[in-house]
Order: structure tokens, then sequence, then C-alpha cells
């Protein structure tokens, strides 16, 4: 239990970080799929190929991915950055969302790169991606 400033303040396990860090990337890779899909249903002429990772997509000229990543990616950012935190678990949350979003940009790219791979394999790399960025995300937040 540190104090600062004559108030104690309880330092929460770094485990919480990295468990709320996995949800989070889970939860913002879901919502890339989800607007992916829902982009090619109302577009059904433009070919359907998946992408998580911006970086990815823009090097092999997935234009709809790049830009519902981004969307995705850039509105939970805003939404993470634009309140005020005045209480510490506040912003606990805020690092924790920020850090595992700058991680799943670049983590993400280990299921864009099986995708030519058989489904079990998508799946893993997807679980895989989220764990990763999960972790680094909450690690770098504890640090923060």
């Amino acid at each position: 239990m540190g104090v600062q400033g004559g108030t104690n303040i309880k330092r929460e396990p770094a485990s919480w970080n990295i468990i709320a860090g996995v949800g989070y990337s889970l939860l913002l890779m879901l919502a890339a799929l989800v607007l992916q899909l829902v982009v090619h249903f109302l577009l059904p002429g433009v070919g359907f190929a998946v992408a998580l990772c911006p970086f990815y997509a823009l090097a092999t000229g997935r234009i709809i991915a790049l830009v519902s990543d981004v969307i995705v990616y850039a509105s939970a950012a805003l939404y993470n950055s634009s309140r005020t935190s005045k209480v510490w678990e506040e912003s606990q949350t805020n690092a924790v969302a920020k850090w595992t979003i700058v991680a799943l940009i670049f983590a993400s790219v280990i299921f864009d790169v099986t995708g030519g791979a058989p489904i079990q394999t998508r799946i893993g790399a997807f679980i895989l991606s989220a764990l990763i960025a999960g972790g680094v995300g909450g690690t770098l937040a504890r640090k923060h």
C-alpha cells in the first residue's frame, strides 16, 4: 500500500489490468470484424477480405478493412481520452484501454498473416492476438 500526498492509494494487482486488457482487446477485435461484415453485406459487389491490423490492410490494399479498423480503434481511443479521470481507478482504466489499443494495432497482425490457414488456426491466432495485446496493454498500463 503506497502513501502519496497523505492519502492511501490502493494498487491493484497487475493481473487485473491484464485480464481487463484481454477482454477489451477481444471486444475491439470483434467490433472490427462485425463492422467489416456489415460493410460487406451493405456493399456486396466489393470483395471481402478480413484484416484487423491497419498496417497489414494498408500493405495488402484492403481499403475497406483499413477504414473499418481505423474507425473502431480511433473511436475507442477517442472515447477513452475524452474523459477526464479524477479518480485513480478511472485513470488506470483509461491507461489500460489506451495501451491495449496500441498493442492491439501491432499484435493483430498475427491474425492477419494466417489468412489461408484452416479455421482452427485462424481462431487460435485471434485468441493469441487478444492475449498478447491484453498482456502488453495491461503491463504497460501498470508501469504508466
